[in-house]
């Protein structure tokens, strides 16, 4: 597979981190936004159908947050049950994906995702895990036993006042100004990030993924020289795409759309 012997001389140098995304976690079975959000509609007098029309996921949570909280906080509550539940703990347990990301070198992971299940998986395998969430997690001293550090880029279900669910909170985190830019920016200098779990369609990565290119961007000219590329795991043949990826400086990795789970651990484990 192109590129796959660099991103394991990447990985076996401990240079290569993972950047988790939703769709990373897909073989557990978790819900989605449409059926969390609609079972709180009718309770704010809405039919489900009828409560979509009237925005995106993000300001369809806004409203909830900020004109009914109780509602909010249940929707929060059915969030944590749902997301961590047994049955989704007993799929990631024989999940080949999450075992084979266990497997790799590396010392740190970034994911967007809300549930604990990287954390979890990590833990399962026997290593040392520590979450970074907010800034109280950052400033806490160091712990030399942590083997990897997972950075919870959107906030974690542990403490929901880290997540990043409405619309303003992601107009807010859309500044890459908090800590973990801090760290983000640290991690571009001497690392190659891998993307997994992610769609195009997804504004808000894409303008994550924009600035993190910017960031790049004027490391190169203060350091004077080329950063890491970095890559991105999609499924099937999107040339599109891959060449506005190219300008900032992401290679595309094309897997297998026919069984995107078992091609995602082959590749994973042939990166080892």
């Amino acid at each position: 597979m192109p590129h796959s012997e660099e991103i394991q001389k990447a990985n076996q140098e401990g240079r290569l981190i993972p950047f988790v995304g939703s769709g990373f976690s897909k073989p557990l079975g978790l819900p989605d936004w449409r059926g969390l959000i609609a079972q709180v509609a009718e309770k704010v007098g809405y039919e489900s159908d009828l409560f979509f029309l009237h925005g995106s996921y993000p300001q369809l949570l806004e409203y909830l947050s900020r004109y009914h909280q109780h509602e909010w906080n249940e929707f929060v509550h059915n969030m944590t049950v749902k997301f961590d539940s047994e049955d989704a703990v007993q799929k990631r347990k024989k999940s080949p994906t999450h075992i084979a990301l266990t497997q790799l070198n590396v010392k740190t992971i970034y994911t967007t995702n809300y549930d604990t299940h990287i954390e979890s998986c990590l833990r399962d395998s026997g290593k040392c895990v520590r979450e970074y969430a907010s800034l109280a997690d950052f400033v806490r001293a160091e712990d030399k036993s942590i083997e990897c550090e997972v950075i919870k880029f959107h906030g974690t279900l542990v403490d929901p006042s880290t997540l990043v669910l409405t619309e303003s909170q992601y107009f807010d985190r859309m500044s890459l100004e908090e800590a973990v830019d801090q760290r983000l920016r640290s991690d571009l200098l001497s690392n190659s990030f891998l993307f997994m779990g992610y769609s195009f369609n997804d504004t808000n990565i894409r303008y994550i993924w924009y600035k993190i290119n910017k960031l790049k961007s004027l490391q190169n000219r203060a350091s004077g020289f080329t950063l890491r590329p970095s890559y991105f795991v999609t499924f099937g043949n999107e040339p599109i795409q891959s060449e506005l990826l190219k300008k900032w400086d992401i290679i595309t990795i094309n897997l297998d759309p026919v069984d995107p789970t078992n091609s995602l651990a082959d590749f994973l484990n042939q990166i080892k």
